[in-house]
């Protein structure tokens, strides 16, 4: 039980230094800047960060939320991140056990949390990620299928979960007319490849409620209007978490109706 302990433990800390390299992903490639050089620096006073500035959460809490040469204020965020990754890198092992199919969605959900706050913050989704996450899911499941547990069968299901993921968010974007970004179709074909014919499914339709919800909950009250444009790729994402932890016990459910 102990060692259990200490294992989940050092997979929270790596799953906090993972997390400090998403928040330099998602800072840096959008802006077409290198995520290896230079070393990170304070956006407002530009003096490079040492080691102990950098701790992941540890150093926020310390400096009280401020940058240590210029006290100006650091976004709470970048600690956010942190701690969703640590909690993912959790979570995905101990809901499916240590297995390479549980590495395969733990890459996808990190991603997908990189993904999302690019679309918040530039309203588009890189084509270099989703073609990034393709490659590596593809890499990840040809290992899977050759020395470990995924039969050769369930690459039909991840093909058939792209052609109707892209399918249908193409068809969208087509009769959208611009209502919806062509990043969310080719989104759309990287999930289904990891998810399957099933899973984009649930996935399409909890996308769909998630952010129609929010949209109606922000008209409502006046915070957007009709013609503001709402990211769609992080409601996609959380829908994605939804399936991946909670898909087979929502199918059950569904087909016991």
């Amino acid at each position: 039980m102990m060692a259990e302990g200490i294992f989940y433990l050092i997979l929270f800390i790596l799953g906090l230094m993972v997390g400090s390299f998403l928040n330099v992903v998602i800072y840096r490639f959008p802006r077409q800047l290198s995520v290896i050089f230079p070393r990170s620096s304070c956006p407002a006073c530009e003096q490079p960060l040492q080691v102990k500035d950098l701790v992941p959460v540890l150093s926020y809490l310390l400096l009280r939320g401020r940058c240590r040469y210029c006290g100006d204020s650091i976004g709470i965020r970048y600690s956010l991140v942190e701690l969703a990754t640590a909690v993912l890198f959790v979570a995905v092992p101990w809901y499916q056990e240590v297995t390479l199919g549980a590495a395969t969605n733990l890459f996808l959900l990190c991603l997908l949390l990189v993904i999302s706050l690019i679309d918040i913050d530039f309203r588009r989704i890189p084509n270099v990620l989703l073609g990034i996450g393709l490659g590596t899911g593809v890499l990840l499941r040809l290992v899977d299928s050759i020395w470990g547990t995924m039969p050769w069968a369930e690459w039909a299901d991840a093909g058939l979960g792209m052609l109707v993921g892209g399918g249908v968010m193409l068809v969208i974007f087509i009769l959208g007319k611009g209502g919806m970004g062509a990043g969310d179709f080719k989104l759309m074909i990287m999930v289904g490849f990891f998810v399957g014919l099933h899973g984009v499914l649930l996935v399409l339709l909890l996308g769909f409620l998630l952010g129609g919800g929010f949209a109606v909950i922000m008209l409502m009250l006046r915070r957007l209007t009709r013609k503001d444009m709402v990211p769609f790729g992080p409601f996609l994402s959380l829908a994605v978490v939804i399936e991946v932890f909670w898909g087979s016990q929502i199918l059950a459910w569904y087909l016991n109706l």
